[in-house]
């Protein structure tokens, strides 16, 4: 796939995008506008997204920027038509050919990896790279019992986090817990990933 910077509208509400910029240069904020006057084609209404191809070919249309994205390491961000109050900003380093890099659910703050990219369609249930990192005792949090018979799973810290399942099915997002109940969960493994704490293997029998 050639690069794409997707725009998400989590507003119940209509914006037009006509006026703003895409850079991926901090010190050129103002390198890409998006034209003005064509509100047909600028315009993403209520959670909905918007496509724009990071492929320097300006002549296939408005919705081609004029730059391209760096996979060893680049910045995005999106400007107000003032040119300078970022709307959106994401860095990244290291990225592979047909991975896409991406907020875990349309409008999450949680920035993940996905194998099953969905470029101008919602994120939401696709597929993700889950990522294992070594972490200090003191960084990652635990859970118990582990493995498990059904029942419920308790962590040691009230987290933000997600289950996956081995594939990287997302299949449980929950917000200020320390606890899910797994009762109905097929036997495997399983995946519980917190942004701010790492991700732990789960086991269910």
């Amino acid at each position: 796939h050639e690069d794409w910077i997707e725009i998400y509208n989590p507003n119940n509400y209509s914006v037009n995008l006509a006026g703003y910029y895409i850079s991926d240069n901090p010190e050129n904020p103002m390198k890409y506008q998006i034209p003005i006057n064509i509100p047909d084609s600028t315009t993403i209404a209520a959670g909905d997204w918007m496509l724009f191809w990071a492929d320097e070919d300006g002549e296939q249309g408005i919705h081609h920027v004029n730059f391209r994205l760096r996979n060893n390491g680049e910045e995005v961000t999106l400007y107000s038509p003032d040119g300078f109050s970022q709307a959106d900003h994401i860095e990244f380093i290291g990225e592979q050919a047909d991975i896409s890099l991406g907020r875990e659910t349309d409008g999450s703050s949680n920035w993940v990896h996905f194998s099953q990219t969905t470029p101008d369609a919602s994120n939401n249930g696709a597929d993700i790279i889950i990522n294992v990192e070594t972490q200090s005792q003191k960084e990652m949090f635990t859970v118990w019992p582990n493995p498990i018979v059904g029942g419920t799973i308790y962590l040691s810290e009230i987290l933000t986090f997600s289950m996956y399942t081995a594939q990287g099915k997302l299949i449980s997002l929950n917000t200020k817990s320390n606890q899910i109940d797994v009762s109905q969960f097929s036997k495997g493994l399983y995946f519980i990933s917190s942004s701010e704490y790492g991700t732990v293997k789960v086991i269910v029998k």
